[in-house]
């Protein structure tokens, strides 16, 4: 779905990151991509580009368990922060 309407993906979210979070071990990674639209009918005006973030984490203790955000590039790190720790169930 995300190649149809978002055809420009640009590089993950650098490698894959390993940190230890509150439950154990984390991995992480991330995908940029951008989208027009593509029936944009203002000739005067270039159509605008959206720029959204689809991260994902995956814990490794004590069973495997991943998520997925996808969040607008002018969302704060706050939260999508509060997304995660929501899906995993840890306290706020």
């Amino acid at each position: 779905m995300f190649s149809y309407f978002c055809p420009v993906v640009q590089g993950p979210r650098g490698a894959a990151e390993r940190v230890r979070g509150p439950l154990g071990p984390v991995k992480e990674h991330g995908v940029l991509f951008q989208c027009k639209p593509q029936n944009w009918t203002d000739q005067k005006k270039p159509a605008p580009t959206m720029t959204y973030w689809v991260i994902g984490r995956m814990l490794l203790e004590p069973v495997p368990q991943e998520f997925y955000v996808c969040f607008h590039d002018s969302v704060p790190e706050v939260p999508v922060e509060l997304a995660f720790r929501l899906s995993f169930g840890l306290a706020l």
